[in-house]
């Protein structure tokens, strides 16, 4: 018994003493770059998106990267690659992807996060007449990465983005969840990207608990009140209790950003049926519209009743695949199976 209790207390001595080797990386990040990216994210009235504007955002940045370089010259790149994306300057769709090739060079979680859901607004802006026609559905990382940097967008750059995001989101499910059961080893740069995205610092004493930047941040409504410990004005919660209202709000975030990819893809689907595109393309969009529905509908919680109405309505959508794939005609048919078992549609996860 006096062994196990002995093992216990060394395993949350050792996730304790990891949060806080952690918390330490965080801490040469300057006071006003926090600050930026916390008032950015969760000002008063905002839900986290879009990003937000105030006055002396841009000096702010500047001085971030002013000391940011008495670091490091790489700590430097990688903070100036956040602060492009942070600041008011509109931006096209190269200076995004260049952004985001900066922030994957110099691992910079959170650049590489803000510049895909940027890249993803970016896409929803544009109608989808303005697209590139293609053929065939190329989902292929070089030719997206190539098209966006020459300010174009097709149905294959949207899907590359969204994987992007997809990827990106299960990396923090799976962090908030190891952070929640206070066994997390690794996901380092993960772990960085939650504290600093929800506005959070461990405290300096080795405890696995967590100061609030921004104690009114709309993430902040999914903790119970019970839980929050308020001194003067300083607010802290417990890791776990922080790491489950920040998985509640990321469920709502990818919820609300895979109906607007479902939508983008149904516009080009419409397209699809107008303009002389293949059937091999329109197959693509309706399996996509049946993987992106099903990945959605797995990983939100408590989706609204209009929400849930929506998501079914792309489901039946995508029943469009068997028409294409089975039509009455069976000679038809056979063409079109050998063809859709000689080119699958392309994956980059």
């Amino acid at each position: 018994m006096r062994l196990q209790i002995l093992q216990s207390a060394l395993e949350i001595f050792s996730v304790r003493l990891i949060c806080w080797k952690r918390q330490k990386s965080l801490q040469v990040l300057p006071c006003s770059y926090f600050h930026v990216l916390s008032s950015s994210l969760w000002a008063s009235g905002s839900q986290g998106w879009p990003l937000k504007s105030f006055p002396g955002k841009q000096e702010l940045l500047t001085k971030a990267m002013s000391l940011a370089q008495r670091v490091s010259g790489t700590f430097h790149a990688s903070l100036c690659a956040e602060a492009k994306i942070l600041s008011n300057e509109h931006k096209s769709l190269s200076e995004l992807m260049q952004c985001h090739i900066s922030s994957k060079q110099y691992e910079s979680h959170v650049g590489e996060v803000l510049s895909i859901r940027k890249l993803l607004d970016a896409h929803f802006r544009i109608k989808s007449a303005k697209y590139e026609l293609e053929p065939e559905l190329h989902i292929d990382p070089t030719l997206c990465i190539d098209r966006i940097s020459k300010n174009q967008v097709s149905g294959g750059t949207l899907v590359y983005v969204w994987y992007l995001w997809k990827l990106h989101s299960l990396e923090i499910f799976e962090c908030l969840d190891t952070l929640e059961r206070l066994d997390f080893i690794r996901c380092e740069g993960t772990v960085k990207l939650c504290f600093s995205y929800f506005g959070v610092r461990l405290r300096h004493d080795l405890s696995v608990t967590c100061l609030l930047l921004n104690p009114d941040a709309a993430w902040v409504r999914n903790v119970d009140k019970r839980f929050m410990l308020r001194h003067r004005n300083v607010v802290t919660l417990d890791a776990r209790h922080f790491a489950s209202a920040a998985r509640k709000y990321w469920h709502q975030e990818l919820l609300s950003v895979g109906l607007r990819v479902l939508e983008a893809l149904h516009a080009l689907y419409k397209c699809s049926l107008v303009n002389p595109l293949s059937k091999y393309y329109q197959k693509c969009v309706s399996n996509l519209h049946f993987d992106i529905t099903k990945f959605v509908e797995s990983n939100s919680l408590d989706i609204k009743k209009d929400d849930t109405r929506k998501l079914q309505n792309f489901l039946q959508l995508s029943t469009k695949y068997f028409e294409i794939v089975f039509p009455f005609d069976p000679r038809v048919c056979i063409r079109r199976y050998i063809s859709l078992r000689e080119s699958e549609l392309p994956r980059i996860y």
